[in-house]
């Protein structure tokens, strides 16, 4: 089995890819919030285990989406991610320059 090297990766900043994680976070809970139970439920699928692993408490299972089972269900999901990615790069680029923060 041969491992992959990435010892010339230069250009990864953990800092950037925390900080889109918690705006594409931040971004689908006011989704969820924002389109209802009944919308939610008839555009996605929830998942049907919740194991160790998966433990989600009453907040976890009201916010998350779920798989994409309709059209405005992939609307949606991608709308998330253009939208977290442009709120991220106007973070990275334009805001946090100003106040001297370089990610």
């Amino acid at each position: 089995m041969q491992l992959i090297d990435l010892s010339d990766v230069k250009d990864f900043h953990a800092g950037r890819f925390l900080l889109f994680w918690l705006i594409a976070s931040i971004v689908a809970v006011i989704v969820a919030y924002s389109i209802g139970q009944e919308n939610k439920h008839k555009w996605f699928r929830q998942r049907s285990t919740n194991g160790i692993f998966e433990r989600r408490g009453v907040f976890g299972n009201l916010s998350l989406l779920g798989v994409p089972t309709s059209i405005p269900g992939l609307l949606i999901t991608i709308g998330i991610f253009a939208a977290s990615g442009l709120i991220w790069a106007l973070l990275v680029f334009a805001v946090l320059p100003i106040f001297g923060i370089n990610l």
